[in-house]
């Protein structure tokens, strides 16, 4: 099979869209070292891409981020130490807030109370996030082994 290669987008930049793809280069090189996580999201908190520094996904990442600045949207680089709101993290895995406490309430997520508020740390949310797709991805796996979906 022959792979086509894409060719590139080219992206006029606004002088205030280059400062701010500036800014993002320097939040990059400050914060996202070997191993480090990139996690870019829209304006709400919803993710758009994700990456490990020296990566090719941080190539995807920065992809993102460059169609996020070509629409005109913000991009925000998070140290994987921030912590979120139940309601940010509940939009970051794309489940009800209510949902979220269950998990929280199980330890399913590590957190921490601030008040009766619970914070939850990114990289603990990211992980719990890989610990379910992979869940998936085994249940696909055997769900083929086994031909249960074949007709």
């Amino acid at each position: 099979m022959t792979m086509r290669a894409t060719p590139p987008t080219v992206v006029v930049l606004t002088p205030a869209e280059r400062r701010a793809l500036h800014e993002f280069q320097e939040q990059l090189a400050t914060h996202a070292g070997a191993g480090a996580r990139v996690l870019v999201t829209d304006r709400d908190g919803r993710p758009v891409a994700e990456a490990v520094a020296d990566s090719a996904a941080l190539a995807a990442a920065l992809a993102a981020a460059d169609r996020l600045f070509e629409l005109g949207k913000p991009v925000a680089v998070i140290d994987e130490d921030a912590e979120l709101t139940t309601t940010q993290a509940a939009q970051l895995l794309q489940v009800s807030r209510q949902y979220l406490a269950r998990l929280l309430d199980r330890g399913a997520i590590p957190s921490r109370l601030v008040g009766t508020h619970h914070r939850i740390r990114i990289g603990d949310l990211l992980a719990y996030r890989a610990r379910r797709r992979e869940g998936v991805r085994d249940l696909a796996r055997l769900s083929d082994e086994f031909g249960i979906y074949e007709e």
